[in-house]
């Protein structure tokens, strides 16, 4: 595989941006809150009045993935220069471009609004990671990379 390093592609030796688009972390945002009213009246009317305390626990543990994968959306960051891709957020991840065999960028044109655009590595055996990214400069800098 022909690999691009950033420098090679002309672009700075460094390029970071948020992981998702303002408008995924909005409707990330409006599904909390709808789910916070439901709970809340779910609460209210003695819904969950009757569950045992097993249920509360999955239930509350739900909550607790849920709250932190939101946290995840809001705050996580992509980044790429020329030794490696790295995302920070939920589960930080990283891959050294010289261990990159195979790669992938999933990016539906006029989508990238509802689907967050993605690079899909493999690097070594069977290791594969996904990246996200909204940024235009990172998402140029991950098209250099796999189409040259």
């Amino acid at each position: 595989m022909s690999q691009t390093t950033p420098s090679e592609a002309d672009g700075p030796a460094m390029v970071e941006g948020p992981s998702f688009s303002w408008m995924m972390k909005a409707v990330a945002t409006v599904a909390m809150l709808l789910l916070g009213a439901t709970s809340v009246q779910m609460l209210n009317t003695g819904a969950w009045s009757e569950w045992s305390s097993s249920t509360w626990l999955v239930t509350a543990m739900a909550v607790l993935v849920i709250c932190v994968s939101y946290v995840g959306i809001l705050t996580s960051r992509t980044a790429i220069d020329e030794q490696c891709i790295r995302q920070s957020g939920l589960w930080s991840k990283q891959v050294r471009l010289a261990d990159i065999t195979q790669v992938k960028l999933i990016a539906p044109r006029g989508f990238g609004w509802l689907i967050a655009p993605r690079l899909v590595v493999r690097a070594g055996g069977l290791m594969m990671i996904t990246f996200h990214a909204a940024d235009p400069r990172v998402l140029a800098v991950f098209r250099k990379l796999v189409y040259g």
